[in-house]
C-alpha cells in the first residue's frame, strides 16, 4: 500500500513556531496523529492546523506534545476512538485489525529517533510494522547499527520494522503506544414491534339474556370491548382527548367524569377500540361475573342486569 506522509521537516516549517521552538523542530506528536489518521481515511490535516489545536488544548508542553490530551481533543473533533497501552500483543492486534497507532519512541533504544519522538504505526504483516516517520532527512536511518541492521526503508518517511524492535524503542515510555481506529458503526435498533392480541367472540349472559361480545384474553383476565358492553347495557361511551380516558356513563358509577377517574385494566387493540377488565369494570358498575355453561354470566348486585 502506498502513504503519503506528511513531514514535520518541510523547509518552510522552520520559521513556523510550534510553542516555544519550531514545527520543523519539535512537531512529531501533532505530525504523527497526521499521518495516522490520514492513513486511516478519518481526516486529512495539515501539521501547523493540528499544530494549533494541541497550542489551543493545552498539549503543548515544554519539551514536546503531550500526546493524550491532543488526542483527547482531536478524537472529539475529528470522530475517531483511542486508548493506550504498553503491550506489544496488543499493538500487533489493533494494526491487523485494521487500526492504526502512534507510537511514543524514548532515548535509551535510539532506533526512530537519538531522543523522544512520535512515529505512526500503520499496518502489521506477521511481525513486521510499518511506520509512517514524520522527521526525515537523507540518511537517517543509515546513522548507526541499530537502524541499519533492524529498520528496512520502503520509500521516504516509510519504514519497516519488527514488533520486538518497536517494543525496545518505547520501553521507557508509558505509556508506549496510543491506540486509534475509526469509531465503531451505529448499532441498528429495530423498529419495537407492536404487540398484537387475539380477540375473539366470548359468549356472556346479561340480565338473562345472551350476547356474543369481542373480547381479548390475556394472562388470565378477560378484557371485552367497552363500545359493545355499553351497548348492551345500554350506557353512553364517550372519549375524552384531554386524559386520553375512555369514560363510561351509568348513573353516578363512571369511569372518568369531569376529571375524575377510576382506574381499570384495559388496552386498545383493533381498530382503536378500548378494552376493559370484565371484573373491575364490572365491579365499578355494582355487578359481579361468573362461568356459566361456556358463558360469562354479569350478576348485579339487585339481581341479573
Amino acid at each position: 500500500m502506498n502513504y503519503t506522509v506528511k513531514f514535520q521537516t518541510e523547509p518552510e516549517y522552520k520559521n513556523i513556531r510550534y510553542g516555544g521552538n519550531s514545527i520543523y523542530n519539535s512537531a512529531c506528536g501533532p505530525a504523527s496523529l497526521c499521518n495516522a489518521l490520514k492513513a486511516l481515511g478519518i481526516a486529512d490535516i495539515s501539521i501547523p492546523t493540528m499544530c494549533n489545536l494541541a497550542v489551543s488544548c493545552g498539549a503543548r508542553v515544554e519539551g514536546g506534545t503531550d500526546e493524550a490530551v491532543l488526542l483527547r481533543s482531536a478524537a472529539s473533533k475529528y470522530g475517531f476512538e483511542w486508548r493506550s497501552t504498553s503491550k506489544n500483543a496488543e499493538l500487533l492486534s489493533h494494526l491487523k485489525a485494521g487500526g492504526a497507532a502512534i507510537l511514543h519512541a524514548g532515548s535509551t533504544y535510539k532506533l526512530f529517533s537519538n531522543s523522544g519522538h512520535f512515529v505512526a504505526a500503520v499496518a502489521a504483516s506477521g511481525q513486521t510494522i510499518t511506520v509512517l516517520d514524520s522527521y526525515w532527512y537523507s540518511g537517517k536511518y543509515t546513522a548507526s547499527s541499530i537502524r541499519r541492521n533492524y529498520v528496512s526503508v520502503v520509500s521516504k518517511g516509510v519504514v519497516k520494522t519488527s514488533l520486538t524492535q518497536c517494543g525496545k524503542a518505547t520501553i521507557d515510555r508509558s505509556p508506549s503506544y496510543y491506540l486509534i481506529s475509526k469509531p465503531a458503526p451505529a448499532k441498528k435498533t429495530e423498529p419495537k414491534k407492536e404487540e398484537t392480541e387475539l380477540v375473539e367472540k366470548t359468549k356472556f349472559e346479561i340480565g338473562g339474556e345472551k350476547f356474543t361480545l369481542d373480547a381479548i384474553t390475556k394472562n388470565g383476565t378477560t378484557y371485552v370491548c367497552l363500545k359493545q358492553y355499553n351497548n348492551v347495557l345500554g350506557l353512553d361511551t364517550g372519549y375524552d382527548a384531554a386524559t386520553d380516558t375512555r369514560a363510561v356513563n351509568f348513573d353516578q358509577l363512571n369511569i372518568a367524569v369531569n376529571g375524575t377517574e377510576h382506574t381499570v385494566p384495559g388496552l386498545i387493540a383493533g381498530k382503536g377500540h378500548s378494552y376493559a377488565s370484565v371484573p373491575d369494570l364490572l365491579k365499578l358498575t355494582g355487578c359481579t361475573v361468573g362461568w356459566n355453561d361456556g358463558s360469562i354470566v354479569v350478576t348485579s348486585s339487585e339481581g341479573d342486569v
